[in-house]
């Protein structure tokens, strides 16, 4: 039995490469590589130096995701620089790594209170989330494979921006989002970490945060819509307007009502 080649050519669109030679051998990868690298240079993620010699150094790896929105079809194809993080020392790399995560309980809650409400969800995806964490350790890493600048081969990145893979990216991004909140108005609820909450008289904005997914719901749109233009302005990121699909729920937002299903999830275990 053969395989025809409408079938082989949507194989090869769903694999992820494991290495960049392999990935450097397609262009729909090759394209994912381009936009991290130029969000990168964007963000000023760091600084070419020459090698510090007495510095410990850290190298990365570039890491391939296909991502699928809700039908099971290819919506993107995703490439993320990752730091080798496991080679940096305590005390010297890195101090606090802990960031708390949205529980979700709090997801349906707000789901539920939105519905029963009458309030419309929106989401925001921010665009590699841990380049906007600030560094307060000296990290040298390796120049990214693919993308050694010519002249300036043996130099190496001064980090100035945390990067995916590092201990204290997480930490950094939270501390940097927390800070952001709070120069807008938001305060901190207290049963849960990464919700935060805007009150302006009888109105009430909620935004709940897990790592780069941003939900956003209240009972004043006008306000709502400032704050996606406040968000949009600082960070990166994509707005995907109505929720849909969040952490493996596929969500169907109508007048009277919210249905939840689980299809796709369902589905991807089986």
């Amino acid at each position: 039995m053969t395989l025809n080649k409408t079938l082989i050519a949507k194989i090869d669109n769903k694999h992820e490469p494991s290495t960049f030679k392999e990935a450097s051998k397609h262009e729909c990868w090759m394209e994912a590589m381009k936009v991290e690298y130029e969000v990168l240079m964007k963000n000023k993620t760091w600084d070419l130096v020459p090698y510090p010699n007495e510095k410990n150094m850290i190298g990365n790896k570039w890491i391939y995701k296909v991502k699928f929105n809700s039908s099971g079809d290819i919506e993107k194809y995703k490439a993320r620089l990752v730091a080798k993080g496991f080679v940096q020392k305590y005390s010297i790399d890195y101090e606090e790594t802990f960031a708390p995560m949205a529980k979700m309980p709090t997801v349906r809650i707000i789901l539920t209170l939105s519905a029963a409400q009458g309030w419309k969800v929106f989401q925001l995806d921010i665009k590699s989330v841990f380049l906007n964490g600030d560094l307060n350790a000296e990290i040298f890493m390796n120049q990214p494979e693919g993308f050694v600048v010519k002249g300036k081969e043996s130099f190496v990145c001064k980090l100035k921006k945390s990067l995916y893979g590092l201990k204290q990216a997480p930490r950094a991004w939270y501390t940097k989002i927390l800070g952001y909140f709070a120069d807008i108005g938001f305060s901190k609820c207290f049963s849960d970490s990464d919700l935060y909450v805007l009150n302006q008289g009888k109105d009430v904005v909620l935004i709940l945060l897990y790592v780069d997914d941003l939900l956003i719901t209240g009972n004043n749109n006008e306000i709502i819509q400032e704050c996606i233009s406040k968000l949009k302005a600082t960070f990166e990121m994509t707005n995907l307007n109505l929720l849909h699909y969040y952490l493996g729920m596929q969500v169907y937002q109508y007048n009277d009502c919210t249905y939840l299903s689980q299809s796709k999830y369902i589905s991807d275990i089986l």
